[in-house]
């Protein structure tokens, strides 16, 4: 295998130098603001003492040997592997943002990371990255089925790792065609990592076995969590709470957001009914209600005490009966917020006609652009104040890493560290600067911002019947009862329930070879 020393070399010094510039410019822009100790957190480190298992510099200074130049925690893979091999990625092709295959350093913070990451991985490891694609998303969900199953019963050996649409992913997995992450094969991942989120393992395993995996990975699931965005202007207009106190003290919960609503309607048109162009506590559509649904801390699926997958409890329960009642109010049966079909909710925000929008962080970046609107970001909020923890959902089009069945055994360990290696660059390289520039810094008005983002990262959650909607009950339950404006939660999802346990001995039947 061929590289050009001094082309990596010279890119690698860049990459240490963005990254190093990123981290010390967040560490700048927090020195003064409340809240600073989180980009330590974000990084891993002990927000109190980042340095308290270290040893002496030399200088005087106590450095941790588990954390890099830069503060960021070290992966585990070995320095001295060199596989002297090419490995082939299947990404899918319609991806909405990339995370993948950059073929050149364009002045894009981004675009840039993901080309050094490369880099980075393919020095690390002494092997050469390719690419493959092929279309993917929700539209395309039955065309990359086929393309894998048709690459594999040729024969295999077309890819060594896929990544793909989470829902098409989950379809591979339902058919038996990805290999168990959890084999002792795979010995060099490491999902107490912080690059892999808490919630992966603990929602995603089935019969002990794990098919596939994200978080820092995937620079999608940043972009696709869901997030609450605050018009500033009209919570200083009327007086309201700062939302990002209502966070720290546990009070930024479903009926604070409701109260926070009231009174802000202002018949904008003069037409006399609510309608789109007036001003609103909230607006949102069919697609976007799910938050509501997990921010209750609620599941469709989770695991009885032997592990065994079933219904939760949770899915029909008294949090998501009461939930769906407060959003059916707040939406259809008073001026405080309206629903709508399409998702005007995000052109209404950005002309500041919202208090308060939800939707995927994405938007600060890509339709979040008025001179005149000025806003900050908090995590959906909890159902109540006795909720251990905010949930983060993510929106589909987000991406699910895995091996496909016919791995050879040998090349386990190398497809195990090229997974591990390329998660921990991503957290290392991609995610400040996405994170930390594009989404805390770059996009946003607040330096607390920074702080709101942590608690969303750190709170993603991975349904197993969320991900495998496709071959259990769909996503349409939650949203269309909303569209509807019912309020009969118990009985809308008795259907669902009942459906459900034929549906899951079917998926678990795939994980049992």
């Amino acid at each position: 295998m061929k590289k050009n020393t001094s082309l990596r070399l010279v890119c690698l010094f860049i990459a240490v130098l963005m990254t190093f510039c990123v981290f010390a410019a967040c560490a700048k822009n927090n020195d003064d603001t409340p809240g600073s100790d989180t980009t330590t957190a974000a990084q891993g480190g002990n927000a109190d003492n980042p340095s308290d298992t270290s040893g002496n510099s030399g200088d005087g200074t106590v450095v941790d040997s588990n954390l890099d130049e830069n503060g960021f925690i070290k992966d585990n893979v070995p320095d001295d592997l060199n596989y002297n091999q090419t490995i082939t990625l299947l990404y899918w092709s319609d991806r909405e943002h990339e995370e993948f295959e950059v073929a050149e350093q364009t002045g894009d913070n981004v675009g840039d990371a993901i080309f050094l990451r490369n880099l980075t991985i393919e020095d690390r490891l002494g092997i050469t990255m390719e690419f493959i694609s092929t279309p993917g998303d929700s539209g395309k969900y039955k065309a990359w089925t086929t393309y894998v199953d048709t690459a594999l019963q040729s024969g295999g050996g077309t890819f060594d790792v896929m990544a793909g649409y989470s829902l098409s992913i989950a379809s591979n997995a339902s058919n038996g065609h990805l290999y168990d992450l959890l084999d002792d094969g795979c010995e060099y991942l490491d999902f107490d990592m912080p690059w892999w989120p808490n919630a992966l393992l603990d929602e995603a395993t089935i019969n002990d076995k794990l098919y596939f995996a994200s978080g820092d990975i995937s620079a999608n699931a940043l972009y696709m969590m869901y997030v609450t965005y605050v018009n500033t202007d009209i919570v200083e207009e009327h007086g309201l709470d700062n939302v990002f106190d209502l966070v720290d003290s546990n009070q930024w919960t479903y009926e604070k957001f409701i109260q926070m609503c009231t009174d802000v309607y202002i018949d904008q048109d003069g037409s006399g009914d609510k309608s789109i162009g007036d001003r609103f506590g909230y607006m949102s559509s069919g697609i976007h209600v799910d938050p509501w649904f997990y921010g209750t801390g609620a599941l469709i699926v989770d695991k009885d005490a032997n592990g065994n997958l079933q219904v939760s409890d949770s899915f029909s329960g008294e949090r998501t009966i009461k939930a769906l009642e407060m959003i059916n109010t707040l939406l259809w049966n008073t001026n405080d917020g309206i629903y709508t079909e399409d998702v005007e909710h995000q052109r209404e925000f950005n002309n500041g006609n919202l208090l308060f929008a939800t939707d995927r962080a994405r938007i600060s970046i890509t339709k979040l652009d008025s001179d005149d609107l000025h806003f900050s970001i908090v995590p959906f909020p909890k159902f109540d104040s006795a909720q251990e923890n905010f949930v983060t959902v993510m929106g589909n089009p987000f991406s699910l890493y895995a091996i496909p069945i016919d791995a050879k055994e040998e090349e386990l360990p190398m497809l195990s560290a090229y997974l591990e290696t390329y998660a921990s660059e991503s957290y290392r390289q991609v995610t400040p600067q996405l994170f930390e520039v594009s989404l805390k810094v770059k996009y946003t008005q607040s330096n607390e911002n920074a702080k709101m983002y942590d608690i969303i990262r750190e709170s993603l959650t991975f349904d197993i019947g969320r991900i495998f909607s496709k071959v259990l009950i769909g996503q349409g339950t939650w949203k269309g009862a909303v569209g509807a404006n019912s309020t009969n939660w118990a009985s809308l999802s008795k259907g669902a329930t009942k459906a459900m346990p034929r549906l899951l001995e079917n998926l678990i039947s795939a994980y049992e070879g």
